[in-house]
């Protein structure tokens, strides 16, 4: 990661500007932190750390890249195929120790769910309505040709 690029831009609060809230807060007696100070203290240090070892990650998979160099090595397509899924899986393990973030995942799949669930009734609703008057039309416009009886037999299945 550059410095023109910082990893979290949260809010436009950069890592610098975290920094220097961090020492402000430090600057008082421990004693005399707020509960405001303190979380802000731990949100702020989280952020840092968290950019902090992800430089490092991604300083480490930029090494890595240099085995693309063709000229100095054969590249094994198998081997590549084998490293991208243990890194993927040890992204999953990594991710899935943050429990709150699991719980936080589980929420926004939920109100995803809801949403689609809701879009798919209103869906359903106008499909069915639209529906309702073809056959009513169809059936109208039967009766007045003739009287037809029109009966609905429903599958049945065996449990």
């Amino acid at each position: 990661m550059n410095k023109n690029n910082p990893l979290f831009q949260l809010k436009n609060i950069s890592i610098e500007d975290e920094k220097a809230l961090v020492k402000k807060i430090k600057t008082k007696d421990r004693g005399l932190w707020s509960k405001d100070d303190i979380h802000k203290y731990k949100t702020s240090m989280f952020k840092i750390i968290a950019e902090r070892r992800i430089e490092e990650i991604l300083k480490l998979l930029n090494n890595f890249t240099k085995l693309s160099n063709r000229s100095n090595y054969i590249i094994d397509h198998k081997i590549l195929n084998q490293c991208q899924t243990k890194l993927e899986n040890e992204v999953t393990n990594t991710f899935s120790k943050f429990k709150s973030y699991i719980k936080y995942r589980g929420l926004e799949a939920n109100k995803k769910s809801n949403e689609m669930k809701k879009m798919f009734n209103e869906i359903h609703d106008i499909i069915d309505m639209e529906m309702n008057e073809k056959i009513n039309k169809v059936l109208n416009k039967k009766r007045d040709d003739k009287n037809y009886e029109i009966k609905v037999f429903k599958k049945k299945t065996n449990r």
